[in-house]
């Protein structure tokens, strides 16, 4: 392995973007080297192992990188491993680490610069005595967590990026507690950012819902622009708070109530919600003198086990077509797409002709 190695580090003056992926022979081999990487700017690292624990030696290889400003990382970090100037780090993401090594909130302390950041987080708790991270460039965050509880979700409480413009928060299966719960410390870190765009995303099953607490995460956001529900949250919202979402201010009718100067706006169509609800609440925005909104974007659903999108027949979906239309003679740009819509398709060829019809001669895949 070490011979393997050697022609690679020989060059490595001349490295400017590397992809790593290191099984344990190679960490052994580069144990001894330190070289300087002048050109060194972006660095992906993998392990072949799920993860690396405290015995692994001290690494140098990557010490020295002047250049480095992207990171992306797909284990566990510990003190010795990887050794990086921290401090110059602009763009960074993880696949995710567990408990027992360095947090993730320990690393962001080292990269106050951050302006790009990504964080899978599995189980991590943040004391109340941990410091708070002022992260003055941050403008684009993904944070995505394995579970809600309150040990993940209390990394919210920590950071303070003012200037951030671009959330994806993403909640996965299994989820430890409520989105009622969720929805608290959610909406109080919003409300100290600069959010344009956000994105919600859920898979698994939500309990204890109230759709009071996905208007009160909207209301944290009134310079929102762009919003994605996807997944679960389309149904979040349901009948009560979609009329939020339609309604105007009382002193000015015509200026919407909840994220007014929004633009675009992408949700995913849930068989069997209030569709009639949804698509009422759009125009009734739409139609408001001050109504920023232009473009809708609604998606299939996109997995066949868990809808039941694929038992419907015809006549359903083209009451669901007849609805969207609703919006498109609103003055909307709206554009529909079918995760699978060959296999739809194939399966109802009465709607084949229609749907090429609303999508411009061709289908969207």
């Amino acid at each position: 392995m070490a011979k393997l190695m050697q022609p690679l580090v020989a060059a490595s003056h001349r490295w400017v973007n590397i992809n790593f992926k290191l099984s344990d022979a190679m960490l052994e081999c580069l144990e001894s080297y330190s070289p300087s990487l002048p050109f060194l700017e972006q660095l992906r690292i993998d392990l072949c192992t799920r993860q690396i624990y405290e015995e692994v030696p001290t690494i140098e290889i990557f010490a020295n990188a002047p250049r480095l400003r992207v990171l992306r990382i797909g284990f566990n970090v510990t003190e010795t491993f990887p050794k990086v100037p921290w401090s110059q780090i602009r763009e960074f993401s993880s696949a995710g680490w567990e408990a027992g090594s360095i947090t993730q909130h320990e690393i962001i302390v080292l990269m106050t610069g951050l302006e790009r950041c990504q964080l899978y987080i599995e189980d991590e708790q943040v004391g109340n005595d941990a410091p708070e991270v002022h992260l003055p460039n941050l403008h684009s965050l993904s944070l995505r967590f394995s579970d809600s509880s309150d040990d993940s979700i209390s990394i919210l409480s920590k950071l303070r990026p003012p200037n951030l413009t671009n959330l994806s928060f993403q909640t996965n299966h299994p989820l430890s507690r409520s989105w009622t719960a969720i929805a608290k410390p959610l909406a109080a870190f919003l409300t100290g950012c600069a959010i344009r765009k956000l994105t919600l995303s859920a898979v698994g099953r939500l309990e204890s819902v109230e759709e009071i607490d996905v208007v009160k995460v909207l209301r944290a956001t009134p310079e929102l622009e762009e919003l994605q529900l996807l997944d679960l949250f389309t149904s979040l919202l349901a009948r009560t708070g979609w009329s939020s979402f339609g309604a105007l201010e009382l002193e000015s009718k015509g200026t919407p109530s909840l994220v007014p100067k929004l633009r675009l706006f992408e949700l995913r169509y849930v068989p069997g919600l209030a569709n009639d609800v949804m698509v009422n609440a759009i125009c009734a925005r739409s139609a408001a003198a001050a109504s920023h909104l232009k473009t809708i974007t609604i998606w299939g659903t996109k997995n066949q086990e868990r809808s039941p999108l694929y038992n419907l027949d015809g006549d359903f979906l083209l009451q669901a077509y007849a609805q969207w239309d609703l919006l498109r003679d609103a003055g909307l740009n709206v554009r529909i797409v079918w995760d699978d819509i060959a296999q739809t398709t194939d399966r109802m060829g009465a709607l084949s002709d229609w749907q090429r019809d609303w999508m411009g001669g061709e289908l969207s895949q």
